[in-house]
């Protein structure tokens, strides 16, 4: 749930891809169920992780001096992987501890 964590646009396009992509979970969902589709959470999952390595990639997260800017940061990432956990979870996909 992106409001529970407060999530607002930044001036990072990568940041904000990711954000745009968490926002359309529940679109998602409703699309999965009512097509009984599957593939459709599993393209968001994919359309989603590759959003977030192009964040992680671009952005010196722990290295950013703004400290609002880099909370922000953090609580994107605890997002996505909360998401990913979720969707996965749908898909009946064990997601490990650590990679």
């Amino acid at each position: 749930n992106v409001e529970k964590y407060n999530l607002q646009p930044l001036d990072n396009k990568a940041y904000n891809e990711v954000l745009l992509n968490l926002i359309k979970a529940p679109e998602i969902l409703r699309k999965a169920y009512e097509q009984k589709a599957l593939n459709v959470i599993c393209d968001y999952v994919f359309n989603l992780s590759n959003a977030f390595n192009n964040f992680y990639a671009q952005t010196k997260i722990l290295t950013e001096q703004d400290e609002k800017v880099k909370q922000a940061y953090l609580k994107l990432c605890q997002m996505t992987a909360q998401m990913n956990e979720e969707m996965l979870d749908i898909l009946a996909i064990k997601v490990p501890e650590r990679m």
